[in-house]
């Protein structure tokens, strides 16, 4: 928490603005009045500003819902009905089929279609002077 919000926090206590209160003149505590007035008031503003916005804006809704109805529609209508997207009407390509096979640091089998990156040891065995046919199925 800062330092000035724990400062207002105990400007809360009537005994503590009491205490404060006692040691700083009448001027000045009308001053600090006058200003905390002020700030309060803006702050009522803005409130009543955000709320006018949130009644607005449930004005618009209420009246786009109620075209809706007029139209034989429903919300849930809307919210569910799908758009045809272009990745929905493509068809998955079949896997290619491998053509290079190598055997791996285990000494496993394993097989590359020849695309993609190239398998760390068919890298190596070629900075070796290994040629790309060596490794065809």
């Amino acid at each position: 928490m800062s330092d000035s919000l724990k400062y207002f926090k105990s400007l809360n206590n009537i005994r503590t603005l009491r205490a404060i209160a006692r040691e700083m003149p009448l001027e000045s505590l009308q001053e600090i009045h006058d200003k905390f007035n002020t700030v309060v008031d803006e702050r009522r503003e803005d409130e009543n500003q955000a709320r006018a916005q949130l009644e607005a804006h449930s004005q618009k809704i209420a009246k786009y819902i109620k075209l809706l109805e007029g139209e034989g529609l429903s919300l849930d209508d809307i919210v569910t009905a799908k758009t045809p997207s272009k990745t929905s009407n493509r068809t998955k390509r079949a896997a290619r089929p491998a053509k290079f096979q190598y055997k791996d640091e285990n000494g496993e089998i394993k097989t590359w279609t020849g695309q993609g990156r190239t398998p760390a040891v068919i890298k190596k065995a070629l900075g070796e002077g290994k040629d790309m046919d060596d490794f065809l199925i």
